[in-house]
């Protein structure tokens, strides 16, 4: 989660919806400042805030959850990072372990991006970002990255 004060907003960082570049644009260009842990909620920021904090221009990016499947999919597949292998493993402090079984069964099936869809993805879809939602004043669509980053810009009045 990254905090302006100098051009009041808040931005809440979605997992796989380019929130690591997002957050290294605002840092560095427009006085971001990291709070809380980086997939923070609004509602945790919320315990904490101050009442001028909660008036900050809130916003986030959202990806079409189908794109973030296939992401997945690969990022297990690939074993992205290495971090499956034992060091990579051990040095890890925070890890979905059911990442684990996905692993090792699509490594051990060689299963195909349809049989992983069927076998992983049969519950409702919901994402993060449905924990902030409501009090989001502005959404950038991974799709269109780069027109949703300038329009957050405009609506905070940064050239």
């Amino acid at each position: 989660m990254i905090v302006s004060h100098k051009y009041k907003y808040l931005f809440i960082e979605i997992p796989l919806t380019a929130s690591w570049a997002i957050r290294n644009e605002l840092c560095e260009y427009y006085d971001g400042i990291p709070v809380l842990h980086k997939h923070a909620t609004y509602s945790e920021f919320r315990r904490q805030g101050s009442k001028k904090e909660m008036s900050y221009f809130v916003f986030a990016a959202v990806r079409n959850p189908l794109d973030k499947i296939v992401s997945r999919y690969y990022k297990l597949k690939m074993n992205q990072k290495e971090i499956f292998s034992k060091d990579a493993f051990l040095r890890q402090s925070v890890i979905d372990y059911s990442d684990i079984k996905k692993y090792a069964y699509i490594i051990s099936q060689e299963i195909s991006f349809e049989e992983y869809f069927i076998k992983y993805c049969k519950k409702p879809y919901n994402d993060m970002i449905d924990f902030s939602s409501k009090y989001l004043d502005y959404v950038i669509r991974y799709e269109s990255i780069q027109d949703g980053f300038s329009g957050f810009l405009k609506g905070v009045d940064i050239e």
